[in-house]
């Protein structure tokens, strides 16, 4: 074969060499497009507390991918529907973006599809998730615990592959039923974020402050208006605040000063002393040296474990209506979600004060679900709600801090150190005799005779020692005046005699005994002997009317609380069976749960009911296990019912309303001494289908969330043998 010539291959070479080179482009192109789709695709994707009806799922991706969420029922062929998802953005150690959604209102036992959308792409992978299936039973918790470090989402895997994620950002610690099984707990993500990680470091690398003067606050201030909450209800509620550490905060030293700082500046003082005692026990420093007493970090000029910088920075720049001033933004779909007690300013207010800012979904639900923790403790002192702003009248003259001076006092956990004595006040000399007045007649300062005129005897008001009758107004010390020990009487005629014995009266007839009638579906407060029907035991006058009421149960578990039913001949659910049938059978089972056992229940299977029908109690709470949501209409009243709570053990479900009087979060029943002797509480969350927990250990630890329990009819509580 001849070669080339010149003119020839030169040009061949040159075609080659661009072919070379398009071809390295065109490999460049599909490596950066490749590491592009790599860099988009979700990572870490889990799919979490699964329930009948609802599940979480959370996935990882980087701050620059804009994603969502589209999911559908595995048997359809339709369009897939887009969820609502949220954002944690981590910074540290490096920044990521978590999305997390809640899909709800889905399907029991339903398998179910979805994939994950990238900057309006459509994502290669689908995923799939099965719900659970409504079960005929409820089993009771096994519940497991640990500590962690704060600000951490806690992945728990059981060995039969089901996964829960734990947020332990508030509290450090968590609480699970993991039924005895064996489990594994990994850190899914640890979103500390950078100027958090700076402030944590700062506390690991400084001193601490042991404050050994104390709260610096002043001591001996005088306070010259009524006071609510009162000093006493404040002292108590502070020193149990602490259970490991009782006597660390300082309410009998600084109470006057909270109060009376907050009257200057026209702050509710009860709301201070709700904050105080939120962030700091009541300035315990014995507990944590470097407390907050207010909640102000991250403010040089407002150090820690410093009573008056903490308390006037507060009062001045925090607690007042312009600390929210235009820089809030309500979130419609944030009250659509969660239709929220309290006021939006309330709200708004907590979302800044715990997260700096006001603005998104999220600050919006940490601040509703810090301010509901702090209206409770509000309510402790008041008995009233929060409400927006949290001012009063300024009473800056209200106190006098002549003779006051600041605390030295240093408290241990366990003891009151000593106080620096104040100069000694002059003692209050003793009370003078007293006396009661009695105008018998004569002139009175309007020129006119009294009248009328009558005989009035002398007698103790539990204050006067003795009377004076005045037998005429306007006159000259002792002139028309006689003194009356008491059992005397003064007569109109000027004279001063033994009482006389008067005669009994005659005896009045024995009012009939009456009571709540409950005959022919009405009630009637009547004369017991006129009642043609039953007289309903401790149900007074005031709450013997009837009230048009519907009975709901949802499709799942429900704490059912027994009603009273005065329609009884039309709605007939007296027992666990009437109510099964009542029901159209939608309804598995009606069980009482006492002293670890099933004490009474009823199943319905293949609609034939199983187990001996029992009478259900008005007022108890029965486990009603429901197919379908379920409305009954009934006419009803309100009864009281109690149950001796100190008597039982194991776990035991019982009404809620034992404790909603006084107390609204199972941590707050754990940290009550009148409850001492229950060490855990379980409270069923149906979209999970499980149970959330609350346990103290013994040593004081709590041990999961404080779990809102103001709209659960019923909880369980386990009271060790």
């Amino acid at each position: 074969m001849r070669p080339l010539s010149k003119s020839k291959k030169y040009p061949l070479l040159f075609s080659l060499a661009i072919l070379l080179f398009l071809g390295t482009i065109v490999i460049l192109f599909k490596g950066v497009e490749k590491e592009r789709i790599l860099l988009e695709q979700p990572t870490d994707v889990v799919v979490v507390n699964t329930s009948t009806v609802s599940t979480q799922i959370y996935w990882k991706t980087n701050p620059t991918q804009i994603q969502r969420l589209e999911y559908k029922k595995a048997t359809e062929t339709g369009l897939y529907k887009t969820a609502r998802t949220d954002i944690i953005d981590i910074e540290i150690p490096n920044k990521q973006r978590i999305y997390y959604t809640t899909l709800s209102d889905l399907e029991p036992n339903t398998g179910y599809l979805f994939r994950i959308e990238t900057n309006g792409q459509k994502g290669e992978n689908e995923y799939s998730f099965k719900t659970k299936p409504i079960s005929d039973e409820v089993l009771l918790p096994e519940i497991t615990t640990g500590k962690t470090g704060k600000q951490k989402l806690l992945l728990i895997t059981i060995d039969d592959g089901e996964q829960y994620l734990q947020d332990t950002q508030y509290h450090g610690t968590w609480a699970l039923d993991t039924q005895d099984g064996n489990y594994i707990v990994e850190t899914y993500a640890d979103y500390t974020k950078e100027s958090e990680l700076k402030s944590q470091l700062m506390d690991i690398i400084s001193s601490p402050i042991y404050a050994q003067s104390g709260a610096n606050c002043k001591t001996n201030v005088k306070v010259n208006v009524s006071t609510s909450p009162s000093k006493a209800k404040v002292t108590d509620i502070l020193n149990r605040w602490v259970q490991s550490c009782p006597l660390g905060g300082y309410p009998n030293e600084c109470y006057e000063d909270v109060y009376c700082r907050a009257l200057k500046y026209g702050i509710d003082p009860a709301f201070a002393i709700t904050i105080w005692s939120n962030e700091s026990g009541g300035s315990n420093y014995a507990y944590v040296s470097s407390v907050e007493d207010f909640g102000i970090h991250n403010n040089p000029s407002v150090p820690v474990a410093n009573f008056d910088k903490q308390i006037e920075h507060f009062l001045q720049k925090i607690a007042v209506p312009s600390y929210t001033g235009n820089t809030c933004v309500w979130d419609p779909a944030f009250e659509q979600a969660y239709n929220p007690t309290l006021g939006t300013g309330v709200i708004m207010w907590g979302a800044k004060f715990l997260t700096g800012g006001c603005t998104t979904f999220d600050q919006l639900k940490r601040g509703y679900e810090y301010m509901s923790q702090i209206n409770q403790i509000y309510g402790w002192y008041t008995n009233k709600t929060l409400t927006w702003p949290f001012t009063v009248t300024a009473k800056p003259n209200a106190c006098s801090y002549a003779n006051a001076y600041t605390n030295t006092t240093y408290n241990s956990c366990n003891s009151k150190g000593t106080t620096t004595t104040p100069p000694e006040e002059p003692p209050t000399p003793p009370p003078s005799t007293t006396r009661k007045w009695l105008a018998i007649t004569g002139i009175g300062n309007d020129g006119k005779r009294i009248s009328p005129e009558v005989d009035l005897p002398c007698e103790s008001l539990g204050w006067n020692t003795y009377c004076t009758c005045i037998w005429k107004y306007n006159i000259k010390p002792g002139e028309y005046t006689k003194d009356a020990q008491i059992g005397q009487t003064c007569t109109v005629d000027g004279k001063v005699i033994a009482t006389s014995t008067t005669p009994e009266p005659p005896q009045q007839p024995i009012p009939e005994e009456k009571g709540c009638c409950l005959f022919n579906d009405s009630v009637e407060y009547t004369e017991v002997k006129e009642c043609a029907g039953e007289i309903l035991e401790n149900v007074t006058e005031r709450y013997c009317k009837e009230n048009n009421a519907r009975i709901n149960l949802v499709k799942g578990v429900n704490m059912f609380e027994a009603p009273l039913v005065v329609n009884s001949s039309q709605i007939k659910i007296g027992t666990a069976k009437e109510l099964i049938e009542t029901s159209n059978k939608e309804i598995l089972a009606v069980g009482l749960f006492r002293n670890d056992q099933w004490e009474k229940i009823v199943k319905n299977e293949n609609g034939q009911n199983y187990g001996t029908d029992f009478n259900l109690v008005p007022g108890e709470v029965y486990v009603v296990i429901a197919l379908e949501d379920i409305e009954i209409p009934i006419k009803t009243i309100n009864i009281p019912y109690e149950v001796e709570v100190s008597q039982l053990v194991g776990w035991n479900l019982v009404p809620t309303s034992l404790f909603k009087n006084t107390i609204s979060t199972t941590k707050n029943i754990l940290l009550n001494t009148e409850y001492s002797y229950i060490k855990q509480i379980a409270v069923w969350n149906n979209q999970q289908s499980l149970f959330d927990y609350t346990l103290r250990d013994n040593a004081g630890k709590i041990f999961g969330d404080a779990i809102n329990i103001s709209k659960e009819r019923g909880i369980f509580i386990k009271i060790p043998y």
